[in-house]
């Protein structure tokens, strides 16, 4: 059994959050991305950069159905400002030579560019077993 990410992406308008569609929701199984981003399923660097916010009250996200599936767990967000000037290049180092950017790779930027293209303001995610 495996550990599984979703995500909804969200833009900010004068009348509250709304879902965007994004070409690459880069949710598949990739275990250093869960550590790195929230912690869950290992740990990577220097801490998770979004770890336990849990669901924003003003999020598109029903909170209750997250909270009714035991099997969803490490609810949280992302502001895509937190992406964009993450220090991709100065975190802590795992193994020899490795930054965030290189475990990310280049298909992680790229999808980060086209959220941003999408004017998505933040990510909310959460994980199942």
């Amino acid at each position: 059994m495996g550990c599984d990410i979703h995500m909804t992406f969200e833009r900010q308008t004068p009348d509250g959050y709304v879902k965007v569609d994004v070409p690459d929701k880069f949710d598949d199984r990739r275990y250093n991305f869960f550590a790195w981003l929230a912690g869950v399923r290992g740990t990577w660097g220097s801490g998770p950069v979004a770890a336990g916010r849990g669901i924003p009250t003003d999020s598109t996200v029903p909170r209750e159905a997250l909270h009714a599936d035991c099997d969803l767990h490490s609810h949280s967000w992302v502001g895509i400002d937190e992406l964009v000037t993450y220090p991709y290049l100065r975190s802590a180092k795992v193994r020899e030579g490795e930054t965030a950017q290189d475990m990310l790779g280049e298909r992680y930027f790229e999808a980060l560019e086209g959220w941003r293209a999408c004017g998505v303001d933040r990510i909310v995610f959460w994980f199942d077993n």
